[in-house]
């Protein structure tokens, strides 16, 4: 039987399976891999609960994730066992598949299968990237820089230097230079061990934060467009693609931004939903002559002005509830105090109504007004006190308020005429309006 030893190379976790050097790359050109090995595997304990199962071959076609590119999936066949590989990411130098479980005779030949429709997906959202940073460098100008993205099967994310909104005329017209290179089909110009000065100084853009070796891989589509370092794998031709959309854009941090996107048919299911929720917003309306957007225009300024008429009316429901109140005045001294409780009445509206309630009830009156909402576990009051015992001095809506939301468990204040205040126990209100004219009577001194 086969013996294998801990590599004393690691951190003391791996089988050695094989000797020699490990995770050669054969996955630029290739999907399949027939005559590999495994090198060295191991159980690595992510917590007490879970642990994952890695390998690392001596030579892969799957990419490990690196660059903003996900990594690949697939399966391994090592003798006669079949391994789902769930991802594969770099450790170092090593390219470590992760899989669903260990083979038992991890030193049977070993052949390895990329998912190639989900590297296909993939590969269509990386080489877009590359075009829609060239894009925003024609659009926005030479400042933008990558300075970060995510290429996934279902889609990209890229973020860049810049420092404003992008107007969505500028988005479109990146999204339209996209599209037109696409369907120039520029083939892909692959250089590989290229030094590093020579690349900069044939202007390759590098990757912000990326670390580079003396040699490095350059990818370009038409060098007047795009030229970029990068080890990522991409498309042929530009028309491999197919199509390119845009899903958002965004800040991220001061001076960043990122745009989300679409590549392929990706991109057309994409546009299908979009245009899907389209017609069903369209359903929704008598007439379809008219472009829905001036529907929809229609619709909110119908609903604006029913917003008002509801608005009007309950005012006018409340006004009545002031009579009501004002009849059941209190008489302090030779002050008139009027209460009351309004259900369901926002702040800004029950300032409104103290305002009317003073107007109304003419000189020598104080007037509080509260409403309770129970569900939110809040309370709102307004007081008002007419011009006449304000200017002799005898009575501040402020002060008056203050003293009252205390025993609500908030406070507010105001002009002396005018005051509000909010508090944290609405089951208290009634207590409160009921104390409101032996207040008052302190306030005056009676």
């Amino acid at each position: 039987s086969a013996s294998f030893r801990v590599d004393p190379d690691s951190t003391g976790d791996w089988t050695v399976v094989s000797d020699g050097e490990d995770s050669l790359f054969t996955g630029y050109n290739r999907h399949t891999e027939s005559a590999s090995r495994v090198q060295v595997f191991r159980t690595a304990q992510l917590s007490e609960e879970e642990e994952r199962f890695e390998i690392v071959l001596d030579r892969t076609p799957f990419f490990g994730e690196s660059g903003g590119q996900v990594g690949d999936t697939g399966r391994l066949t090592v003798g006669e066992e079949d391994l789902v590989v769930l991802d594969t990411q770099k450790s170092g130098r090593r390219i470590v598949h992760i899989v669903d479980h260990l083979p038992s005779d991890p030193a049977g030949p070993v052949q390895a299968f990329v998912d190639s429709v989900r590297r296909d997906r993939i590969i269509k959202h990386h080489s877009s990237t590359h075009l829609v940073h060239a894009a925003l460098r024609e659009v926005l100008g030479p400042h933008v820089a990558q300075k970060g993205s995510l290429v996934a099967p279902d889609h990209l994310r890229f973020d860049f230097s810049h420092f404003e909104r992008v107007e969505p005329e500028d988005l479109r017209r990146v999204e339209d230079r996209v599209n037109e290179v696409i369907q120039l089909n520029i083939e892909r110009i692959e250089e590989r061990d290229v030094p590093i000065d020579e690349a900069l100084s044939r202007g390759a853009r590098a990757l912000f934060g990326e670390k580079y070796g003396e040699a490095v891989r350059i990818i370009t589509f038409d060098p007047e467009y795009s030229v970029e370092l990068c080890g990522g794998i991409h498309v042929d031709r530009t028309g491999d693609i197919g199509v390119f959309k845009f899903m958002s854009e965004g800040s991220v941090a001061a001076g960043i931004r990122r745009i989300e996107a679409v590549a392929g048919i990706e991109a057309v299911q994409y546009v299908h939903k979009e245009f899907d929720e389209l017609q069903r917003v369209r359903g929704q309306f008598r007439s379809l002559q008219r472009p829905s957007d001036e529907e929809i225009s229609d619709l909110l300024s119908g609903h604006k002005r029913l917003e008002r008429e509801v608005s009007e009316l309950r005012l006018k429901a409340r006004l009545s509830d002031l009579d009501q109140f004002i009849s059941s005045a209190t008489l302090v001294g030779d002050v008139r105090v009027v209460v009351g409780e309004i259900l369901g009445v926002e702040m800004n509206a029950l300032r409104d109504l103290a305002e009317a309630l003073k107007q109304k009830a003419g000189d020598c009156v104080v007037g509080v007004i509260g409403s309770p909402d129970p569900s939110s576990g809040k309370v709102y009051l307004a007081s008002c006190v007419s011009q006449d015992l304000v200017d002799s001095g005898r009575l501040s809506a402020g002060k008056l308020v203050g003293i009252l939301a205390k025993e609500l468990g908030g406070g507010g204040g105001g002009r002396p005429e005018i005051a509000t205040a909010g508090g944290k126990s609405p089951e208290k209100l009634n207590a409160v309006l009921e104390s409101t004219a032996k207040v008052v009577g302190e306030l005056l001194g009676l």
